[in-house]
Order: structure tokens, then C-alpha cells, then sequence
């Protein structure tokens, strides 16, 4: 995932492996473009410090996942393309990760930064699938992601 561009130079191994997640969900679902969707479904679908805050949140995963399916799965098939393209809100919100690691003094993004760069985002799919969700906010998320362990 580091690619020519270095793209992801400055994420983690965990961060980097949902990125990759969330493209190989983008082609699944025949898009071009990775977008904020595909990350939110990779970050419910992997084991990482995202799917553990989420969790233990009390989000309902299961139920998320296919919500956001059912919004975007109008068309499903394997494309192959070996270049990860961004929308500009999937561009927008590892712009907010970037700017969460470097708030948290983190040498690294993690899929914690995702998540909050997800959140912060508010205007793509995943921004409306978590802000539905009561009682979520960014600074519940930020204190969840300090007592779960990585």
C-alpha cells in the first residue's frame, strides 16, 4: 500500500492493512474511487484499536455493516485495479487522521486517527452512519480510544 506515491508512509502497519481492506471493498462493490464508506466497513470487518473502540461503544457492528451495505451495495462484483484512487472526502478524512496523530503525538497514524478523521470528516457516508448514532461524539471516541488497548 505504500506504493510510488508513499501514500501511507506515515501509517502504521494496522492502518495500512485497512486501507488496503477498504480498497479491495471499493473493487468488491465495483468502485473506482475508495471512499469514506470503504473505510468505515474495513475498520468494523478487521480486528484493529478502531473495531475495539467501536465496539466497546456499544455500536452494533453487524447492524452497521449491513445498514451501510444496504445504502451502498446497488451493484457488487470483483474489479481489479492496481492503483488506490481517493475521493476528496477519503482524501479529507486521512487529512483529519494525519492531524489526529499529530495531536496525540503519534510518529504514526493509527486506525484510531482513522476512526476520528472519519467522524470529523461529516459529510460522506460513514460521517451520517456514525454521527446516528447516540450518545457518539469525537471527544467519546478520543477517551475511548485512550483506555483500549492497541
Amino acid at each position: 500500500m505504500r506504493g510510488k506515491t508513499g501514500l501511507f508512509n506515515d501509517f502504521n502497519p494496522e492502518a495500512i492493512k485497512v486501507m488496503s481492506l477498504a480498497k479491495k471493498k471499493a473493487d468488491k462493490l465495483c468502485r473506482e474511487y475508495v471512499n469514506t464508506e470503504h473505510i468505515l466497513l474495513a475498520l468494523i470487518d478487521m480486528d484493529c484499536l478502531a473495531h475495539r473502540v467501536l465496539k466497546s461503544l456499544g455500536l452494533d457492528l453487524l447492524k452497521l455493516r449491513q445498514d451501510i451495505l444496504d445504502i451502498i451495495s446497488d451493484m457488487i462484483k470483483e474489479t481489479t485495479t492496481n492503483e488506490m484512487l481517493l475521493t476528496p472526502r477519503t482524501k479529507t478524512v486521512l487529512r483529519y487522521a494525519r492531524e489526529e496523530a499529530q495531536r496525540t503525538k503519534h510518529t504514526l497514524v493509527d486506525t484510531g486517527d482513522i476512526l476520528i478523521g472519519l467522524f470529523l470528516e461529516q459529510e460522506g457516508v460513514a460521517a451520517v452512519f456514525l454521527r446516528d448514532r447516540p450518545n457518539l461524539d469525537v471527544e467519546v471516541i478520543r477517551g475511548e480510544i485512550l483506555i483500549i488497548p492497541e
